[in-house]
């Protein structure tokens, strides 16, 4: 494997591992085991660690070396405004959802409504879910930085996701949201969506600022 494509494969193997929750918020990368675990040498190794430190899945220390950062309140509140932000006005700005958009995002809820209890079932539902909700969007840019911001939100997300009181709210708002594209009236959305993302941060001020901690 040439070095580019084997540092874009490294990343993605251990972005992979972050954002599932396989490596823990605090846990440190030991470059040596990593190099035997991958089969691979150290140069490419560091060089996927340090993209992966300028995009800020991971941090590094003088004295720690890599390391998965904690969860953060503000990063968690910022993310998850942002999202919402985004969302809601990359929506305005699409064409009208159509009917086969509509089964589909039933579809989704109704596989979703079956999914709680499973948290990472249940993520990956609902981030086909919100896809399909923005498929009409043109602008790559905006869907580029919505997928970064969300990458960097699963790890909060995979968090929340044992909450299935939470996770079955959420759904009642797809639902919600499915109403609204069925009966013409998604002018309403827009303002569901800012509800729908914000919930996110009650949750980071509830579980990681308080200290209540999820599972």
């Amino acid at each position: 494997m040439r070095p580019e494509p084997l540092v874009d494969h490294l990343r993605q193997l251990l972005l992979e591992d972050i954002i599932s929750g396989e490596l823990e918020p605090g846990s440190s990368l030991n470059q040596l085991a990593l190099t035997e675990e991958l089969a691979v040498s150290r140069t490419p190794l560091r060089e996927a660690l340090q993209r992966l430190v300028g995009e800020r899945f991971i941090d590094k220390e003088p004295d720690r070396g890599f390391f998965v950062p904690p969860l953060d309140p503000r990063e968690g509140r910022e993310l998850y405004e942002s999202v919402g932000m985004l969302e809601a006005s990359s929506f305005r700005r699409q064409p009208p959802l159509s009917r086969e958009d509509l089964r589909a995002l039933r579809s989704l809820t109704g596989r979703r409504r079956e999914a709680v209890g499973n948290p990472r079932e249940s993520l990956e539902l609902d981030r086909e879910w919100h896809e399909r909700l923005l498929s009409g969007v043109e602008n790559r840019l905006i869907l580029a930085r919505l997928d970064t911001l969300k990458k960097r939100l699963l790890r909060y997300e995979l968090t929340f996701q044992h909450d299935d009181d939470r996770v079955r709210v959420a759904i009642e708002q797809h639902r919600t949201m499915e109403d609204a594209v069925a009966g013409g009236t998604t002018d309403e959305i827009p303002a569901i969506l800012r509800r729908h993302w914000e919930q996110g941060k009650q949750l980071v001020r509830n579980q990681l600022e308080n200290g209540s901690g999820g599972e």
